[in-house]
């Protein structure tokens, strides 16, 4: 007789945070985490990342938003969204009744902003985290500037923590010149886990008018074509930093996420790779299962940061 497959166990932790699997949604790609529910059950999800919310109501960027180009997507948004008002008051109450973590993605153009919206979540246990959104890079205000900034980093992670003491996440740049400065100031001040990362800047031009395709021109650029480049970022913040790392970009197969675990990410988020097929998220969490099985790895936490040799 053969001997017995046996299932993995694909419980994933990042600080205090059990997840029940390590695939996420990417805020900004996914809605509020509620309009997949025709589509598939997101309590199977080990995990939703709200759209960024302000403390005021947004329209977004001007068009064009969205172009695609080879291996990757440019997209403009310019956090559009609701507001934090409308949040608790609409989005929470049906966010509470999906059985799995919920983290909330928060951006603003003061330090303050921010500040209040956490406070105000504190009394909402359903809010397992917030994810504070530094390194959006379609805005004026509040979104580069405080990435590249240990100082502002920093003291916006302090005075967050202060009011809002569960899990703090703080979402970086991948393009950010001290980019281990800028974390290890948010781990001074007592981020709980970086999210690594926001999307590069990138452009794309139409020849014929000579102008840029995105309406306000340079866009977030993301999708396959970042991975290698978010993967070796991750892996140079790798023993600089002792905060655990949720790994971002690039994601759309179980092995694209299983890279990222081996290298150290405790649990990822997936974006644009949703845009083509929402429920990819599910197979993604299917594929990492059928990857371990056939390693005979028995627990995801045995493989995560497990990456030996190439330090080059």
């Amino acid at each position: 007789m053969g001997v017995a497959e046996v299932t993995p166990h694909m419980e994933a932790r990042v600080g205090s945070l059990l997840f029940k699997n390590p695939v996420l949604s990417a805020s900004g790609t996914f809605g509020y985490g509620l309009e997949c529910r025709d589509l598939f059950d997101p309590a199977r999800l080990g995990g939703i990342v709200t759209k960024t919310v302000t403390i005021r109501p947004r329209p977004g960027n001007p068009p064009r938003r969205i172009v695609e180009t080879p291996s990757g997507m440019l997209n403009s948004i310019g956090l559009e969204n609701v507001g934090i008002d409308a949040l608790i008051s609409e989005k929470l109450p049906e966010l509470k009744t999906i059985k799995t973590r919920l983290i909330v993605s928060l951006a603003g153009e003061r330090v303050s902003e921010i500040v209040t919206m956490a406070e105000r979540l504190f009394d909402h246990t359903e809010v397992d985290a917030i994810e504070l959104n530094i390194s959006c890079p379609n805005i004026d205000r509040g979104g580069l500037e405080i990435a590249n900034d240990p100082e502002t980093t920093a003291r916006l992670t302090r005075e967050v923590k202060a009011v809002f003491p569960r899990p703090v996440w703080v979402k970086m740049s991948p393009e950010v010149l001290h980019l281990q400065d800028v974390a290890l100031a948010a781990e001074a001040a007592g981020a709980d886990a970086l999210v690594l990362f926001n999307s590069f800047q990138g452009m794309a031009i139409d020849v014929d008018a000579r102008r840029p395709l995105i309406g306000r021109g340079l866009a977030g650029f993301t999708g396959p074509a970042i991975r290698p480049i978010a993967l070796a970022r991750l892996h140079r913040l790798r023993g600089a930093v002792k905060l655990p790392f949720v790994g971002v970009g690039g994601i759309a197969t179980g092995r694209d996420a299983m890279e990222y675990l081996v290298a150290g990410a405790s649990v990822v988020e997936v974006g644009t790779a949703t845009f083509r097929s929402p429920s990819v998220l599910l197979r993604i969490i299917d594929e990492i299962e059928e990857i371990m099985t056939r390693n005979e790895w028995k627990h995801l936490g045995d493989i995560i940061g497990s990456l030996g040799g190439g330090n080059g």
